[in-house]
């Protein structure tokens, strides 16, 4: 009988003591405020913004 595999699952604690609408939310994607200053720099991603010469040299956007 080692070979023999089950389909039984248990439920989630969180599930069972919370409403069905908190698990919908939860799967929700979430948009987060956070202050800039918690964002790192990625140094070795090839996808970047430098800030030197040639971005301040660019012209403005027009409107």
């Amino acid at each position: 009988m080692a070979g023999r595999k089950s389909d039984f699952t248990l439920t989630k604690l969180d599930d069972l003591f919370s409403t069905q609408e908190q698990r919908d939310e939860e799967k929700l994607s979430k948009i987060r405020d956070i202050p800039l200053t918690e964002i790192d720099d990625f140094p070795d991603h090839p996808f970047k913004v430098r800030d030197d010469e040639d971005i301040a040299r660019s012209p403005p956007d027009k409107p």
